[in-house]
């Protein structure tokens, strides 16, 4: 009677641990998605600016939007790879450079956030303050999903 409960329990264990890998590269393509759709605003916004220094912003928040859509591009696509590995050597070795990319993005995203936060509030209009908020939001939410692997 104990054996079929222990089969169970260790079901719901690997259910649970195989959700929570799904989860954080859906997490990933969510903010991938997101990144690419803010680019395109703040890319459409360009194209319909006169002034200069709007124009300048907005490169730039498309920039950073862009720059960050391939990093999490690129963690989404590794979280993906983990989800579906097996051999525990070949896992070792994609959690470790999982581990070095969350290190990479954690120690250079929150001048990132302050950059784009502190551009974002100095703009008069409001177009352009809709979409750095919109970005300065994504990498908070980048940041903490990368944090949490």
């Amino acid at each position: 009677m104990k054996k079929p409960l222990a089969v169970f329990a260790l079901a719901c264990v690997i259910l649970a641990q195989a959700a929570s890998a799904q989860a954080s590269a859906k997490h990933f393509r969510s903010s991938h998605e997101h990144f690419r759709e803010y680019t395109a605003m703040a890319s459409d916004l360009f194209l319909s600016a006169d002034d200069p220094a709007e124009k300048n912003t907005l490169g730039l928040l498309a920039a950073s939007s862009s720059f960050y859509a391939e990093r999490a591009y690129l963690v989404m696509q590794l979280t993906d790879i983990l989800e579906n590995m097996i051999d525990p050597s070949d896992v070792a070795y994609v959690e470790k450079r999982i581990q070095d990319i969350k290190e990479f993005v954690l120690e250079v995203i929150r001048s990132e956030i302050k950059r784009v936060g502190d551009l974002t509030m100095s703009q008069n209009n409001p177009d352009i303050k809709k979409v750095g908020n919109l970005i300065v939001n994504e990498l908070r939410v980048f940041e903490r999903n990368t944090g949490n692997l």
